[in-house]
């Protein structure tokens, strides 16, 4: 089964103790452990500081043979900025990508998008 062009692994479980997640990955053609580590930020009665759009995704890749095995990691992530029903939004969704030493990232955005008028009460 494929995923955009992407191949997905047959098998998948999810643990949580929020904010950290983790999934762990498996196939039968992958010879490596595979897990990927999730978390965003969360400060206990610090709502501003904790409400920062960010997730911070880790991919764990594990051997558990003796033979050297060659991995990369690739995925896809959906740039969902301005699909609030926002009609002043018709411009197409930007991607960009940031790396610094061991670290990558990528910010999502979408030109002439801004956050509905009180759109952040329904969250408080």
């Amino acid at each position: 089964m494929t995923n955009h062009g992407l191949p997905r692994f047959s098998d998948c479980e999810f643990h949580t103790a929020y904010p950290f997640g983790q999934v762990t990955l498996a196939d039968a053609e992958v010879p490596l452990d595979v897990r990927l580590e999730a978390f965003n930020p969360l400060i206990p009665g610090h709502a501003d500081n904790s409400g920062i759009p960010v997730a911070v995704l880790r991919f764990v890749l594990t051997n558990p043979g003796s033979a050297p095995v060659e991995a990369a990691v690739c995925g896809g992530l959906e740039n969902f900025n301005g699909n609030d029903d926002c009609t002043a939004c018709r411009s197409a969704p930007l991607m960009n990508s940031a790396r610094t030493g061991r670290f990558a990232g990528c910010s999502c955005s979408r030109p002439g998008w801004r956050r509905p008028p009180n759109s952040g009460a329904r969250w408080r």
